[in-house]
């Protein structure tokens, strides 16, 4: 955990971390930053808050992209789609024969599985056009 900071309510709050994917070697090849809300322990006084500064945006230029990293091998019907970005036009309809429409319900019973009580998730007077967010 980098950082953390309590809600309003007071039960819980939001925790920031840090996640390092590593290959067969143990050597990283993947960090990232996270953040969730989560339900304090107890009702007591919740330390200072402790936010990481974090850069907005990263540059493209900044990015590491290994060498041998290539695609000429890679099996996209194999993987399940066979199109990619330059395949499709501006425009153009995808019909995903495998994609579900998740309705408000379920949004909700998720969000709630996995302990996110913001708001605007279930109260549509939250949003100034009266919507959950989902």
């Amino acid at each position: 955990m980098i950082g953390f900071k309590e809600n309003s309510n007071g039960a819980s709050g939001v925790i920031w971390v840090r996640t390092t994917g590593r290959n067969q070697h143990s050597a990283p090849v993947l960090t990232y930053v996270r953040r969730g809300m989560v339900r304090k322990r107890g009702q007591g006084n919740a330390p200072d808050a402790v936010v990481p500064i974090l850069a907005r945006t990263i540059a493209a230029n900044d990015l590491i992209v290994p060498d041998r990293l290539g695609f000429t091998r890679y099996d996209f019907v194999l993987a399940g789609e066979p199109h990619r970005w330059g395949d499709h036009g501006l425009g153009e309809v995808i019909d995903h024969e495998d994609g579900v429409t998740v309705e408000e319900a379920e949004h909700m019973i998720a969000t709630r599985f996995w302990q996110n009580k913001v708001t605007v998730h279930f109260d549509t007077s939250a949003r100034e056009d009266g919507k959950r967010l989902i």
